[in-house]
């Protein structure tokens, strides 16, 4: 007979449901005890929770569900009771939201299976509270309307939608309460050129209603009359690196473009230079006299411009070092017993050394000036560089047999062979080329200077 044995982690998983369910039926016990005591002491409010919280842990906790029953009808019982006298008291509002939390109340318990008894020939008191209370509610926030209290009229508005959505045209006017002054604020702000503020109203407005008026075409307009354009001149370069000047520039306008806000524009570089040859303007850089002009016939506001003052690069020779190292032989000698054995010996062997480093180093002053003006926004230098080296090992011999150092034994002899071939595992014999270095230095100044660049231009826009 094979007899089934069951593996540790399902004698586990079984320990801790086990100690789960246990642990569950404990707890459901504990608070229906609370809630026989707490219903003993007549506080069934108390009583209550805690019969509802034993039920909630163990829905087969009959006494609980016994314990909720009693308790849970008196609750009810009272919050009728509340509604009752918020209707003689003249408080329609607090009347309905009492009703509206007994009906809460008893949906709650019927989903644990407890069903109570709910006073339905009351609802006819509370429809026709409700309907009066919609009635002047809805003429109420017609008046805000007419004073233009926006939101006061929005926030009646939206209670009539909560106890009524579709009572007569109150989504509409709660429509028009939300959005009308949006468009009235974006429309001012549009005027008084403050474009992000009136960006941000119109897009509030659109989230709620994206046909209200003609609000998609506002957004546009804001767009195009907030826009602001930037030019990236030609930078001045007085190294003998004439490449790089053209490379900063691609790498800035890239970056820049990327930028997710919404009035930032970088003019098309390929045009740039043939409209400013065409209006025989200084290609770089705009003075404070022709920077209206040439911001007019770029459409830019800023220019970004830069100099670049140095770009050293060095490259040392390649330096050639002589080191010793060992080469293992094996020969044959006799043993006391007149035998023979192998025998291994080292001979001391020259290996070469190789170090070679080069570094690139560069210093960039950028400026972003205002096109209506010629004033400087922002003017920074940047100093970068970029480093490599290689270290590299070279062996004329038999690199089988080559060692670092002597070993004695097996265990030396593997931990021997390991550091020679760390030794001659070099990664890299040649180094980074002098564009490469130039590529990572023009990536480390665009990295610093762009951000800031933007947050010029960000600031610029209201």
């Amino acid at each position: 007979m094979i007899r089934f044995q069951p593996s540790p982690c399902i004698r586990l998983a079984a320990v801790v449901l086990l100690a789960a369910c246990a642990t569950g039926c404990h707890s459901s016990r504990s608070a229906a005890k609370q809630g026989t005591k707490a219903e003993e002491a007549g506080m069934f409010h108390v009583a209550a929770e805690h019969y509802l919280e034993a039920v909630t842990r163990k829905s087969t906790n009959f006494e609980a569900m016994k314990g909720l029953q009693r308790t849970g009808q008196w609750v009810l019982t009272t919050m009728v009771q509340d509604f009752d006298n918020l209707v003689l008291a003249n408080q329609p509002e607090q009347a309905l939201a009492s009703w509206h939390a007994a009906e809460e109340y008893k949906e709650t318990l019927e989903a644990t299976g407890v069903r109570l008894l709910f006073p339905e020939a009351k609802r006819q008191v509370y429809e026709s509270i409700k309907d009066s209370h919609l009635a002047e509610s809805y003429s109420e926030a017609n008046m805000f309307l007419a004073e233009e209290d926006f939101e006061a009229a929005h926030h009646v508005f939206r209670a009539i939608l909560k106890l009524n959505p579709r009572y007569k045209d109150t989504r509409e006017l709660c429509d028009y309460a939300f959005c009308e002054p949006l468009y009235r604020r974006a429309g001012q702000a549009r005027e008084q050129g403050r474009f992000r503020t009136a960006l941000s109203a119109v897009e509030r407005l659109l989230a709620e209603d994206e046909f209200y008026k003609d609000a998609r075409q506002l957004r546009q307009d804001i767009l195009e009359d907030g826009q602001f354009g930037v030019a990236i001149l030609p930078f001045r370069n007085t190294t003998n690196h004439p490449s790089v000047s053209d490379n900063l520039e691609a790498s800035l306008a890239q970056w820049l473009s990327r930028s997710k806000d919404p009035f930032l524009k970088i003019v098309d570089r390929e045009n740039l230079g043939f409209i400013l040859a065409e209006n025989e303007l200084n290609l770089l850089g705009a003075t404070s006299e022709n920077a209206p002009k040439v911001g007019e016939l770029l459409g830019a506001k800023a220019f970004v411009s830069a100099s670049i003052s140095d770009c050293k690069y060095h490259k040392s020779r390649l330096h050639r070092k002589a080191k010793t190292g060992y080469e293992a032989y094996r020969i044959q000698v006799k043993t006391s017993d007149g035998g023979t054995e192998q025998e291994t010996k080292f001979k001391e062997v020259t290996y070469q050394r190789y170090h070679q480093t080069a570094h690139l180093t560069m210093r960039v002053n950028i400026e972003v000036t205002s096109s209506s003006t010629g004033a400087v926004l922002f003017s920074s230098s940047y100093d970068a560089q970029a480093t490599d080296e290689i270290t590299y090992n070279v062996y004329d011999g038999n690199l089988d047999h080559f060692y670092s150092t002597k070993f004695w034994n097996n265990l030396s002899k593997v931990a021997a062979k390991a550091a020679t071939l760390l030794l001659f595992n070099s990664p890299r014999t040649i180094l980074r080329s002098e564009t490469e270095l130039l590529n990572e230095v023009r990536a480390k100044i665009t990295e610093l200077a762009a951000p800031k660049i933007q947050q010029t231009l960000v600031t610029s826009v209201q």
